[in-house]
């Protein structure tokens, strides 16, 4: 049984739990959607075919043995945004994506767009020079995060930093400024 979870361009929100029962697949449909948590025992599936923007809002993901959580494929990866928002949860452990044993988390997207970069050498907060260790498609406008690398960081102390490339040099510098 396929069911389609909400409309193009909608927004649903609610405080319950959202179960997918096993043999029961759903198709997520652009625009934002939000659930205290989702639980997986069937198929969840993005609609990736009209370019818009997919949100989940919840404070955790759980991928049951069987269930299945996709979103593109290998042969035809995500051509649009989906973003898995981690909400606040009622109490600690709560924010999670979970995949248990025999679970399955499919995520493809455009390969050029979301790469890992090593730096060459450390940066300083607030630089607007990055040096990588090898080079990268990234494009002028693509956006980036450089994530803080410290044991114990604090989330909430906002030391990971929201990029725009600015311009991308032969030797793989990758200049940026401040989103």
């Amino acid at each position: 049984m396929w069911i389609i979870l909400f409309a193009s361009a909608a927004t649903a929100s609610s405080t319950d739990p959202l179960t997918i029962p096993a043999g029961v697949d759903v198709i997520l449909q652009p625009g934002v959607v939000s659930f205290s948590s989702v639980t997986i025992f069937g198929s969840v599936k993005c609609n990736m075919t009209s370019g818009e923007k997919i949100e989940l809002r919840t404070a955790s993901v759980t991928i049951m043995s069987g269930g299945l959580f996709q979103c593109g494929t290998e042969a035809e990866p995500m051509a649009s945004d989906v973003e898995i928002q981690i909400t606040d949860a009622i109490s600690a452990g709560e924010r999670v994506v979970v995949v248990y044993s025999g679970g399955t988390l499919s995520l493809h997207g455009d390969a050029s767009a979301a790469q890992v970069a090593r730096l060459a050498r450390m940066v300083s907060q607030g630089s607007s020079t990055l040096v990588l260790r090898s080079p990268v498609q990234w494009r002028v406008g693509d956006q980036l995060v450089v994530a803080v690398t410290t044991f114990n960081r604090q989330p909430d102390v906002g030391q990971n930093e929201e990029r725009t490339i600015a311009a991308v040099s032969k030797t793989d510098k990758i200049i940026v400024e401040k989103s």
